[in-house]
């Protein structure tokens, strides 16, 4: 965590004390009761290490949260194209599945 975090000109919100990154860190707080969570990342994501999404997806593995990683190969961060259509498909099929509660959806 603390590799992501200080002074920072394009994302000055990571700008706090680093005692402070376990309190806000994602991945420190997965409770079984979570919402059921899906992950969409690039492997060419030079933002945001893939390492990020796979550590949260096992943190929620660990606690029972319902949740999926889909990785999109060739994609950076900020989906483009043929990677943000596949990206936005699998989030309609994610709510329709999980948030208006139609399994039926998955078989798109």
């Amino acid at each position: 965590m603390s590799d992501i975090i200080g002074p920072s000109e394009r994302f000055p919100a990571l700008e706090f004390d680093p005692e402070l990154g376990d309190s806000v860190s994602p991945l420190l707080h997965v409770t079984a009761d979570d919402a059921p969570t899906l992950l969409i990342h690039g492997d060419q994501d030079e933002l945001v290490p893939l390492s990020h999404s796979e550590n949260i997806k096992q943190a929620f593995e660990e606690k029972q949260v319902v949740h999926e990683l889909i990785i999109i190969e060739g994609a950076a961060h900020g989906f483009r194209g043929e990677a943000q259509q596949r990206a936005t498909k699998n989030m309609v099929e994610w709510f329709l599945t999980h948030l208006l509660n139609r399994p039926e959806a998955a078989a798109h």
